[in-house]
């Protein structure tokens, strides 16, 4: 039976990732492509599965691949929800506890069952001061179990590359920018979160003084998008040639960034997971290099 072949942004949406992702991995060679008589490109089921098997991506909509949803995390996600709604943080730090120690990393806790939970209670925060209570109390709940889980996570070496980051000025949103703290530090970083409110020129001055080897920022609040992309524009010219990732839901409001060389795009925590890992190695050379240099 031949392989059943998926088009660029299917394969995308089964893995969770942006089609800007999936196009990178393609051109690194990471992920075969088959071509049709037109030229366009299809992605073989097979080769989505090893992909996500061998980058530790748990599927983001397994129909796609012909793989039913787990049972499992259909009731992960409606189990958080209800904690959150509930204010009960022992019942989820429990929870996500054992769904990560049972193999569920963090980039698939954020982009899975924290973000289908948090979007149900953000619209709360619309209707009034009821609403903003819950989704505030539930934001720190998530913070509290998020800074719980890093304790479980693996300590990086000393001598590992750095990855520092936060959230720009006047976006207020803390769980981002945790998050992507964690999944550095997962992905083997040592990783530096300055979090929620911090100006592009003292990002960029922290990242020097710390030597980072990566910069990550996450747009997630509402944003002045020419102040916020000519902001961007600036670090990236400030610390090049270090890679800075941008992510977060607002990202795409901040117009065409193609032409910036040392920028790459993670809009979810699947796609910096994987840019983590890919560039590690390449970090770890670039140290040792500087060692021989000394």
């Amino acid at each position: 039976m031949p392989d059943r072949l998926l088009s660029p942004r299917a394969a995308a949406r089964a893995l969770g990732a942006s089609e800007s992702s999936l196009k990178r991995w393609v051109d690194a060679g990471d992920l075969a492509v088959s071509r049709t008589l037109g030229g366009h490109r299809r992605i073989p089921v097979s080769e989505v599965l090893r992909f996500a098997r061998r980058q530790g991506i748990d599927l983001r909509d397994p129909a796609l691949v012909g793989r039913p949803a787990r049972t499992a995390d259909r009731k992960l996600h409606v189990l958080v929800e209800r904690l959150l709604l509930a204010g009960d943080g022992a019942g989820l730090e429990k929870a996500l506890l054992q769904a990560h120690l049972a193999g569920l990393p963090v980039h698939a806790l954020g982009d899975g069952p924290l973000r289908a939970a948090l979007a149900v209670i953000g619209e709360r925060w619309k209707h009034g001061s009821e609403g903003i209570a819950v989704e505030h109390q539930a934001t720190m709940l998530v913070v509290r179990c998020l800074e719980v889980l890093r304790g479980v996570l693996p300590v990086p070496a000393g001598s590992a590359p750095v990855a520092i980051g936060g959230g720009p000025a006047n976006d207020p949103h803390l769980l981002p920018s945790l998050l992507a703290s964690l999944v550095a530090q997962e992905s083997g970083w040592r990783s530096i979160d300055l979090g929620p409110n911090t100006p592009d020129d003292a990002l960029g001055l922290a990242a020097r003084l710390v030597k980072a080897n990566l910069v990550w920022r996450s747009f997630s609040g509402e944003l002045e998008p020419t102040g916020a992309a000519a902001g961007l524009r600036q670090l990236c010219q400030d610390l090049a040639p270090v890679a800075v990732v941008a992510g977060g839901r607002q990202l795409a409001a901040l117009g065409n960034l193609s032409d910036i060389s040392n920028l790459i795009l993670a809009p979810t925590m699947t796609d910096l997971v994987a840019v983590m890992r890919a560039r590690l190695d390449q970090a770890k050379v670039g140290l040792d290099q500087a060692k021989v240099g000394d």
